[in-house]
């Protein structure tokens, strides 16, 4: 049985995006063709999902105004961060869910498979307390989890220092009851990922394309390594994937679209600029062009400078 409700958690500070985060709120960053609430929205109703929760309190009156019209998302707004799962806890309060499987996404983290066999495990009926996507890498950005010979978690741990770790996606799906105490903060692992209390399963997708835009830097290097693999004429899977979702038009890798050769700079903004911006510049909404050499990322009038 497919989930009835998504839940996107976009609860944050914003600080990770710098001082662009400050005045935009993360879900609202355009990436090439959508923003990326839009692009978490597309995956999860890729998956079946059709009714989807949007929790937020950084920015959330734009948020708001952005989502306002939209008639299957709901945006709740928290006068104080409750933490992952202090957000989910209010949307069970919210909503009256009493023992409902809900599917839960992160607003800055994009699994970009066709996804299956994740959506096989989304269509049958909880077997365990909780699921969670998770997927092997060799970064220490992640932290790792340690499970058993069965695949279910057993601890976490940010000083596992093995080659190829195994992480969470962000993806998981968990089975929420109902709520009538009052909402304190929380962490998703202090309640529904409780590997201490809970049988927590985790699914192992392998050689996992995914997308992370949870930093400023990690949304510039993207921008750019993207724009490398076009160039280059490389068989990207990642930008593969974009292109089949549309969340990339690789015509506009042009002095017409997103890639201005002749300035080298990348304008998400769909209009012609205007002033002479650094180049690898990083334009997100129109504003006059800073006056220094640096790369940066454009808002308006703020500049805030990329480390290459």
């Amino acid at each position: 049985m497919i989930p009835e409700y998504g839940f996107i958690l976009a609860g944050g500070f914003g600080s990770r995006m710098g001082a662009i985060g400050e005045m935009l709120p993360k879900p609202l960053w355009p990436f090439f063709e959508m923003k990326l609430i839009d692009i978490q929205r597309l995956i999860l109703q890729s998956m079946g999902i059709r009714k989807i929760v949007v929790n937020a309190h950084h920015g959330c009156e734009q948020l708001y105004d952005y989502l306002r019209n939209e008639t299957d998302v709901f945006l709740l707004r928290e006068s104080e961060i409750l933490g992952t799962g202090g957000a989910i806890d209010n949307a069970a309060f919210e909503f009256g869910w009493n023992d409902i499987e809900i599917l839960i996404a992160n607003s800055d983290f994009f699994i970009l498979d066709p996804l299956s066999d994740v959506r096989k495990k989304i269509q049958s009926k909880l077997a365990v307390e909780a699921e969670m996507v998770v997927f092997k890498n060799a970064t220490s950005r992640y932290s790792s989890l340690i499970v058993d010979s069965d695949f279910n978690l057993n601890d976490l741990s940010k000083e596992n220092k093995q080659r190829e770790r195994i992480s969470y996606s962000g993806y998981s799906k968990i089975r929420v009851a109902k709520i009538n105490k009052k909402i304190q903060k929380s962490s998703i692992f202090d309640n529904y990922l409780n590997y201490q209390k809970k049988k927590i399963h985790c699914h192992l997708v392998e050689n996992l394309t995914y997308l992370d835009l949870g930093e400023k830097g990690l949304f510039a290097s993207s921008v750019y390594q993207l724009h490398e693999d076009f160039k280059k004429n490389r068989s990207s899977v990642m930008l593969k994937r974009l292109t089949e979702n549309k969340i990339i038009d690789p015509s506009k890798f042009s002095s017409e679209g997103y890639a201005d050769e002749g300035a080298g700079v990348f304008n998400f903004t769909g209009k012609k600029l205007k002033g002479n911006f650094p180049a690898r510049s990083i334009i997100l909404s129109e504003g006059q062009a800073p006056t220094n050499n640096n790369p940066s990322l454009c808002f308006n009038n703020t500049f805030d400078s990329i480390d290459l």
